[in-house]
């Protein structure tokens, strides 16, 4: 991605150059040697491409940047899909996948697992991650524009908004920055504070591949705990497991079998979960259960 906004940069400065009357004719050599930095050769039509970009990113009064996911893979974030997906690895050992994590019914059924999701999001959105090189050039690309620049981005992680400032970037999807309560819609938003997010307590997924676990399982996954344990193995991508131990083998499909709800090392503190002792966040103002301001699979109490 960097390195086709480099190339996109080099054309747009060789158009400008074009249009000077004591320019001379740069352009070819300019491409030809930018295709050597990217991967592979650049097929004539993705060349042609590229150059109509550049000319087009060169005139323009304004850019409008439209983002999704991708955006932040150079950033080291997962998206939920993909050549790149990763989002939270105990998904994988919970047999739940991205659509069915991100809904807001999960903090009325499963609050704690709720929190686990969002606060590992919130730490690596947040605190690991960080804007990549591409968000600065195009911000600086924008800031030559007489009418600057502005994003549009389904992404949650607030990448835009650090680099952009509020007033130029609309987060259609809401984002993990922002907090509003959990059982009102069209109420209060307010800042994430990184001190009550701090509080929660997450274990470690620090898993080896071949390690020996225990896994809980239920008949259905948003029933009350079993208690009923039984011995698993990790699988080599570290993230899923298989149980070992005697019973019904839990179902990842929404069959008839029993379901994984919880992993742990034998004896230890579940893996899935912040830990029971954590303080939920709130709302600052009324002390009622808050949630992400973030539009989420299913949701109907969304604060726009």
């Amino acid at each position: 991605f960097r390195s086709a906004l480099a190339c996109l940069q080099a054309m747009a400065d060789d158009e400008a150059r074009a249009d000077s009357p004591s320019a001379t004719d740069t352009s070819t050599l300019s491409l030809s040697s930018l295709v050597g930095a990217l991967p592979g050769s650049l097929p004539d039509a993705t060349r042609d491409a590229l150059h109509r970009a550049a000319v087009v990113v060169n005139e323009a009064d304004a850019l409008l940047i439209c983002t999704g996911a991708g955006m932040g893979v150079d950033s080291g974030l997962g998206t939920f899909r993909g050549r790149y997906a990763g989002v939270w690895p105990p998904m994988k050992a919970l047999g739940i996948d991205y659509v069915e994590m991100c809904n807001p019914a999960w903090f009325d059924d499963d609050p704690h697992l709720a929190w686990a999701f969002w606060l590992f999001s919130y730490q690596a959105y947040c605190l690991t991650g960080a804007p990549h090189d591409g968000y600065r050039l195009l911000a600086e690309w924008g800031a030559c524009k007489p009418h600057g620049c502005f994003s549009m981005t389904s992404n949650i992680d607030g990448h835009w908004h650090r680099v952009l400032g509020a007033e130029q970037v609309y987060e259609c999807h809401g984002a993990v920055t922002h907090m509003q309560r959990r059982d009102e819609c069209g109420g209060d938003i307010w800042p994430t504070d990184a001190e009550v997010m701090g509080r929660m307590r997450l274990p470690a997924w620090d898993l080896a591949p071949g390690e020996e676990v225990e896994v809980e399982v239920v008949p259905c996954r948003r029933v009350p705990r079993s208690a009923l344990w039984v011995p698993a193995r990790v699988r080599e991508d570290a993230s899923g497991v298989v149980v070992t131990g005697p019973g019904d083998p839990p179902d990842t499909g929404g069959g008839s079998h029993s379901v994984v709800r919880a992993v742990r090392r034998p004896g230890g503190s579940d893996l899935t979960r912040v830990c029971a002792d954590s303080p939920l966040p709130t709302c600052p103002q009324t002390g009622r259960p808050a949630r992400p301001n973030v539009f989420m699979f299913g949701d109907m109490s969304m604060n726009w």
